[in-house]
């Protein structure tokens, strides 16, 4: 079955279709208060680790070549779009039956014959990548060996991976996804505002070496992900039924 042929069976299941309605929008309340509210942790390392992640000695500070808005504006433009395209929206194992995705999670445009832009979240790839390449972190930050349980760490958790990653997918909604730096601006506004540990250091890298996820960027200049990011969110917003020039409608 292709992703079409999914929908088109779980829109004649009103049962499914209420929950995922309920669904959808709890869990956009949630990202929401993430998004306005959350505390990046960038902005919060715990006193006594700041030596240890010394922001000066990157290639590449985001602090410096994105702009410092009261919130992750980028995001919540995405979030906005992505509440509007309809039922069916999100997807998982649960849905599909097995992941869309080998990633994390990934996001697919919508078409022209009604289906909504969707992003599809693979939870078991998701959590053994973070359980993988947490404890690696928290020892570099703390020093201590074995490295610390989640709960002695607990800016860290399943949820705010789920948000951190969430937060990445929203954004390819609203960005020209062509752009050369349209993955720089994603992954260093992640580094910025990411309330998660691993999701910030995981995107600090990626933004860092574009190569990390396979893009050669000739000549990289992480300034111009930044002049991405002003242009998404300095922009008018597209009038109703008027194409967005960086992706969709």
């Amino acid at each position: 079955m292709d992703l079409d042929e999914i929908m088109f069976d779980l829109y004649n299941d009103y049962d499914w279709a209420l929950a995922a309605s309920l669904g959808d929008m709890e869990f956009e309340q949630d990202m929401y208060d993430d998004i306005m509210y959350g505390d990046p942790f960038i902005s919060n390392i715990p006193t006594g680790y700041k030596d240890t992640f010394n922001m000066e000695n990157l290639p590449f500070n985001p602090l410096d070549i994105f702009p410092q808005y009261d919130y992750d504006k980028f995001a919540m433009k995405g979030l906005r779009k992505h509440a509007k395209e309809g039922l069916g929206r999100y997807f998982g194992e649960d849905i599909t039956g097995g992941a869309l995705t080998p990633h994390s999670a990934t996001w697919h445009p919508g078409n022209i014959f009604g289906r909504p832009a969707v992003i599809d979240f693979n939870l078991p790839t998701m959590f053994s990548n973070y359980e993988l390449q947490n404890k690696f972190p928290r020892e570099m930050l703390t020093r201590h060996h074995p490295p610390l349980y989640k709960h002695e760490w607990p800016s860290d958790s399943y949820q705010n991976v789920i948000s951190d990653i969430a937060r990445h997918e929203y954004k390819h909604g609203v960005v020209d996804n062509e752009h050369t730096y349209s993955h720089p601006a994603i992954y260093g506004t992640g580094a910025q505002y990411d309330i998660g540990l691993s999701g910030m250091l995981s995107d600090m890298g990626a933004f860092q070496n574009p190569n990390l996820y396979g893009e050669n960027i000739i000549m990289y200049n992480a300034d111009r992900a930044g002049d991405v990011v002003r242009d998404i969110v300095e922009r008018p917003e597209p009038s109703v039924g008027q194409p967005n020039p960086h992706g969709g409608w």
